[in-house]
């Protein structure tokens, strides 16, 4: 039967079956194969004359096997060659079964014969013997039939006379797969202490973390030297992948190919067995705070004298006047200890910003946030960015910027990028930047600040209650207040321009009208009030909307406040502290006041009939 394409057929899926394994040399494939069943010479290259295949006295026995032989005078030499590549395959082996029907003389010889591509050289000799038996040979080929492209093998047959006879079966060449050549992989994890991605002096690696190549299941632990490996990697294209770790972040590489957890990685090809080195990863350690991933220096995140922070963070404190105070730390920039010290990033990736409006010396509305760590110098290479909500008090305005490392005083510029002032938003914001922390304040004094300035206090009010009257339907007792005359307190001009004298006399009076109004609402009344508070009637001339700024807005907020729409409680656009800026506040006491006064529409815009209104009432 004729097997040769059947058997290369087999090789070959066999082949790339177990390609990458390691005990190759266990499975023997078979290059060549003739038992001479199928009674044709098809699987041979050469064939002479006196070799013919015949069906008697096989080595198989029976009607349907057949023979190889040689026989009678070949006059010279007649061949039975074949020609087959071993590409690929080692440890070659040719098999073969023979017996010698007549006895072969000294001058008789059956030579077996293999060729390396430019000669032959002999294996066996057949001579001057008879076999009446079969008998097989297995013959281990030498190491140049390896991988040879051109080896062939061959029966030579020198016989003298007719009665001379080689019989030949089961002839066939084994070898074993040469495996394919493989190459590996290799890289190491270090710890990037000061996240730069770049494995400097002192950054050692990091042992225990895994490492995936893709396309396999296969991977690998970093040693106590933060080494990996991966060996026998047949030819193919990979991508190197690292697993990651809670509170580690990767410095390094940081261009494509980008893994399936959204590291980065290394593409790597392996052909012809290379070696594949320097795949190497960087990662830093960090802890998370206020939206802020810092990596200490030192390694010692307890413990270092600076931190880096890796990605850009902002840190908000809301809830103050409705304004909220933002810290922006751009990536990459370095906090360090002012002296150099070591301190704990816990308590400056925890601290949450505290802000306070307060008043100035001049009772005027002043910002201070604190944001570090209080009474400890902190230094920045990079500068942040605060934007502080300072009211809208100040809008327009140009104020300065000091900072302090605690509120007992010690105000200076120095750490505030130049110019140290800001221009204050309509929205009320003051945005500067800064190199070092950590108590910045904005104010219209400045470094005169030392520290909190209580509120004017309320002028004490003595309330004698008087006897209520008779009356058919009992209602809530009356009460008469007395509020003995009181000089207007003298107020020494300031070179503010945001609150004249005239207006602080506008902004007690209010107060004053308030408090009457308060009583009054209580069922009681006040006794002499009207010598206090006869102030020339403010008469408003423009329409007023939301974000519009002005006196006139002021005056509004004054009105509504003396007329039980309370702009604020306290603080900004309370009694006193009126602005010029129409604000959702002071919407919100319009609608109020128009509901009240039955003005429709109540949508907070101060038009043609609520400027009649007030400006007759």
């Amino acid at each position: 039967m004729y097997k040769k394409l059947f058997v290369f057929a087999v090789v070959a899926a066999v082949f790339v079956f177990v390609a990458g394994l390691q005990n190759i040399h266990a499975f023997v494939p078979t290059l060549f194969s003739d038992n001479f069943d199928s009674g044709s010479w098809s699987s041979w290259t050469q064939h002479d004359s006196q070799w013919s295949i015949t069906n008697n006295d096989s080595h198989g026995n029976g009607s349907s096997h057949r023979k190889a032989q040689a026989i009678g005078d070949t006059d010279g030499s007649d061949v039975l060659r074949e020609a087959t590549s071993t590409v690929g395959f080692d440890t070659l082996t040719l098999n073969y079964s023979y017996k010698i029907a007549e006895k072969l003389k000294s001058d008789d010889h059956v030579y077996v014969e293999w060729y390396n591509g430019s000669s032959w050289t002999q294996l066996a000799d057949y001579t001057n013997r008879d076999t009446s038996d079969w008998a097989s040979v297995s013959l281990l080929l030498p190491s140049g039939a390896n991988n040879n492209a051109s080896f062939g093998f061959r029966f030579r047959a020198v016989l003298s006379s007719n009665q001379d006879e080689f019989q030949l079966d089961d002839v066939s060449l084994t070898g074993s797969l040469i495996p394919a050549p493989t190459g590996s992989i290799s890289g190491m994890k270090f710890n990037d202490l000061n996240a730069n991605g770049v494995k400097d002096v002192g950054e050692l690696g990091l042992a225990g973390w895994t490492v995936t190549l893709s396309g396999t299941s296969t991977t690998a632990i970093t040693d106590q030297d933060g080494d990996y490996t991966f060996s026998g990697v047949p030819d193919a294209s990979y991508t190197v992948c690292e697993n990651t770790q809670a509170t580690w972040t990767q410095t390094y590489p940081t261009s494509d190919p980008t893994c399936g957890n959204g590291t980065k990685g290394y593409s790597v090809t392996i052909s012809g067995g290379n070696t594949a080195t320097g795949n190497n990863f960087g990662n830093a350690y960090y802890i998370e705070h206020n939206g802020m991933w810092i990596v200490p220096t030192s390694g010692d995140e307890h413990s270092t004298p600076c931190g880096i922070v890796l990605h850009d963070a902002d840190v908000a404190v809301s809830g103050v006047d409705n304004g909220t105070t933002s810290i922006h730390i751009p990536a990459g920039a370095k906090t360090c200890s002012a002296d150099g010290s070591n301190f704990d990033l816990d308590a400056i990736g925890g601290s949450t910003p505290s802000i306070d409006l307060v008043q100035d010396a001049a009772g005027r509305p002043a910002a201070v946030i604190q944001w570090g760590i209080p009474g400890y110098g902190l230094t920045f290479d990079s500068p942040i960015t605060i934007n502080l909500y300072v009211t809208v008090y100040w809008t327009g305005h140009t104020l300065p910027v000091y900072r302090s490392l605690n509120l007992a005083g010690g105000w200076t510029q120095d750490g505030i990028v130049p110019p140290p002032e800001c221009v204050v938003s309509e929205a009320g914001y003051c945005t500067f930047q800064a190199t070092k922390a950590s108590y910045y304040l904005v104010t219209g004094v400045g470094h005169a600040y030392t520290g909190y300035v209580a509120p004017t206090p309320t002028p004490s009010v003595e309330v004698t209650p008087t006897p209520t009257p008779t009356r058919e339907v009992l209602g809530p007792p009356t009460t008469t207040v007395e509020i003995s005359p009181t000089p207007t307190p003298s107020v020494s001009p300031t070179p503010v321009p945001s609150q004249t004298t005239q207006q602080l006399i506008d902004s007690l009076r209010a107060r004053l009208q308030a408090l009457i109004l308060q009583v009054q609402q209580m069922g009681g009344r006040v006794l002499g009030a009207e010598q206090y508070i006869s102030p020339t009637q403010y008469t408003f001339t423009r329409n007023l909307s939301f974000g519009m700024t002005g006196e006139d807005v002021r005056q509004l907020q004054m009105y509504l406040n003396a007329h039980g729409a309370v702009v604020a409680a306290s603080g900004v656009g309370s009694v006193e502290h009126e602005t010029t800026y129409f604000g959702y506040a002071t919407k919100v006491a319009l609608i109020q006041f128009q509901k009240s006064a039955n003005i429709s529409p109540a949508v907070g815009y101060f038009g043609p009939v609520t400027r009649a209104y007030v400006n007759s009432h």
